[in-house]
């Protein structure tokens, strides 16, 4: 019977054979064309494989806004690290995660050029600061909401992840 640790690393392997296999184009020693150039999808596989092998847990939060999910997260880490006021603030998806350097990862939706090739989302790193400063919800956010049914400034953003050194966390 296979451990719990075996059976993990059988999946971390799986989702990394399945990354190279899905990845860039490219031609093996034999000739033979390997890739499908799913970038995004590379990436993923990638990241799920790490998560396994790190033995990630992940929990989601999620409420109506301005229900206290920013203030009991900051509360279970004992860091405030998402931005919390009495009107809805966090605006975009965030992931919050244990990183020994404090900071914050925004990850931009890819876009599609008119012969449908698609471009990678940019990424920007910044503080946790610079962060909650660029990303919190304000009034002039919900002005733009109520007359066109979005925010033009989040909705290029796909995702951020924030890492923080906390010891819920690691």
């Amino acid at each position: 019977m296979k451990t719990n640790q075996e059976k993990s690393n059988r999946l971390a392997t799986a989702f990394t054979n399945v990354a190279d296999l899905i990845g860039p184009i490219k031609t093996d020693m034999d000739g033979n064309h390997m890739g499908l150039n799913m970038m995004k999808e590379e990436n993923e596989c990638r990241e799920k494989a790490l998560q396994i092998r790190n033995g990630l847990f992940i929990t989601q939060v999620m409420g109506s806004y301005n229900c206290g999910k920013s203030t009991s997260i900051n509360a279970l880490i004992r860091k405030k690290v998402l931005p919390a006021l009495i009107r809805p603030t966090t605006a975009i998806l965030t992931i919050v995660q244990y990183g020994e350097q404090e900071e914050c990862t925004v990850y931009f939706k890819e876009t599609q050029t008119e012969t449908g090739e698609l471009i990678p989302g940019e990424i920007a790193t910044m503080s946790i600061e610079e962060f909650s400063n660029t990303y919190t919800y304000t009034d002039a956010d919900d002005k733009e909401y109520q007359e066109l049914g979005y925010v033009k400034r989040f909705s290029a953003v796909d995702h951020a992840v924030v890492k923080v050194n906390s010891k819920l966390l690691s």
